[in-house]
């Protein structure tokens, strides 16, 4: 659906009102979670009028339809109020009425496909790392991860230099330091990646991943820059059973069902397993303290410990930062799920 939002301004030096329009998309049965977010960063917009069932190519129409309006320097999106985008929405209801529309030059099309690839590899990158750093789950990270790439279009952000600027704003991550690395290992990143994007289907890139014989030191950088479920896969099942699996992800989305099943050990495993991810790094007492306040949840009767953890994950003792960031303590890096 394609959504025309009002938002009112108030200019001090003038002492006067100043209006713009937002036309936008999102699936239909997302609207109110697109507005409640929307709501966040501006309290006081007004919804207008919805095209019911309109796509994201009719959406890039009607932008060059009144691209002559757009308020410059914020994107495609937004526009200074004139009556005539109005008149448009009020005459224009349903799909079907924008087929009139002309088809945006192609030209436009591809800038914008590029971009929008772009910023979602970036944002899979930075969300790789805050997995790492502060204990996002692998779910909640594939749920965002759309919702800030259409954040990042909203933005109007159009060039790399203000895609990383607005990552290292809303993150705190920088991009990956490939050109630091060794020739040989930052050669084998940036071909490896290459590769991997000109690849079409996950199947030819998952095993494009498991194939390429990388060095642990470009395979590491690799997979804090390749989509999330490829290293999910990767780390959780390992390169063999990838392949026994014929590299097809439903048939690998099966594979990692029927491991966390055979190692969830009761209530506790169950618990543990889809509380605390692959990936993770945490101190001791905090993954005791999340434990207590599981177990609690779950009425489990038993002492919580962050050992507990070794019996269903692989791990590496690590040091990491303290919950308030001061000092460096004892820690895990969760590296795989055991099978058992």
């Amino acid at each position: 659906m394609i959504y025309l939002i009002q938002t009112i301004y108030h200019i001090t030096e003038t002492n006067s009102p100043f209006r713009l329009l937002k036309i936008g998309y999102t699936e239909d049965k997302n609207k109110q979670a697109r507005y409640c977010q929307y709501k966040l960063h501006n309290p006081l917009f007004e919804v207008l009028y919805e095209i019911p069932n309109a796509t994201e190519d009719d959406e890039r129409k009607v932008h060059n339809h009144f691209q002559k309006y757009q308020y410059q320097g914020y994107g495609r999106e937004w526009f200074v109020y004139n009556e005539e985008i109005i008149d448009f929405f009020k005459s224009h209801t349903t799909s079907d009425s924008l087929i009139s529309l002309p088809d945006v030059p192609e030209n436009k099309r591809s800038e914008l496909t590029k971009f929008r690839k772009e910023a979602k590899r970036a944002i899979e990158y930075a969300l790789n790392i805050k997995t790492k750093q502060d204990n996002l789950s692998f779910a909640d990270i594939i749920k965002r991860r759309n919702e800030i790439v259409e954040d990042v279009i909203d933005h109007k952000i159009m060039s790399s230099d203000d895609l990383w600027e607005y990552i290292k704003d809303v993150f705190d991550v920088l991009p990956p330091d490939n050109e630091n690395l060794d020739k040989s290992v930052r050669d084998e990143v940036n071909n490896f990646l290459a590769q991997f994007e000109s690849a079409a289907y996950f199947t030819d890139k998952m095993r494009l991943l498991c194939e390429s014989n990388l060095s642990e030191k470009a395979m590491s950088m690799i997979l804090d820059q390749v989509p999330i479920d490829y290293k999910t896969f990767y780390v959780s099942l390992g390169p063999e059973r990838i392949k026994a699996n014929c590299y097809k992800k439903g048939e690998l989305a099966k594979e990692l069902k029927r491991q966390l099943e055979s190692t969830t050990g009761g209530i506790i495993g169950q618990v543990i397993l889809a509380n605390f991810k692959v990936g993770e790094r945490i101190s001791v007492s905090e993954a005791k303290q999340r434990l207590k306040g599981l177990y609690a949840l779950n009425n489990i009767q038993s002492a919580p410990k962050a050992v507990e953890l070794t019996k269903y994950f692989e791990v590496k003792k690590t040091k990491v930062k303290s919950s308030d960031g001061t000092k460096f303590v004892d820690g895990y890096e969760i590296l795989k799920i055991k099978e058992l």
